[in-house]
């Protein structure tokens, strides 16, 4: 992807997700947001939604299960406007997954790091 602008031209949302970034960042501590999937790897489509792992610490805290959902409560009238796929993990759990799961290797090889600390 390059300049926001895939292979299809279908144009990523950089200033929404920015935007969901920022507040995130500003209720927990983040560690890293990875994109990954259609948008990450160059092929999305009209229909795509934006795949985003978060990691932090804070969600040693919170059930695996519920972190989505609390990932979802936190987007507002700006990022709500488009569809969106959301994991959260901690470091350790991420660094576990990248290695259990073909997907999430994948993600973290292929993917692309919107926030890095």
């Amino acid at each position: 992807m390059a300049n926001g602008i895939s292979k299809k031209n279908v144009r990523f949302p950089k200033k929404s997700v920015n935007h969901y970034i920022k507040k995130l960042n500003d209720v927990i501590q983040l560690n890293g947001v990875l994109l990954f999937g259609s948008f990450a790897y160059g092929n999305p489509n009209k229909h795509s939604d934006i795949d985003l792992v978060i990691i932090s610490p804070d969600f040693k805290k919170i059930k695996f299960g519920e972190r989505m959902q609390w990932l979802h409560e936190q987007r507002d009238e700006i990022s709500d406007a488009i569809p969106m796929d959301l994991v959260g993990y901690t470091p350790e759990e991420f660094r576990s997954v990248a290695k259990n799961s073909a997907i999430m290797a994948k993600a973290k090889k292929e993917g692309c790091w919107l926030y890095k600390k």
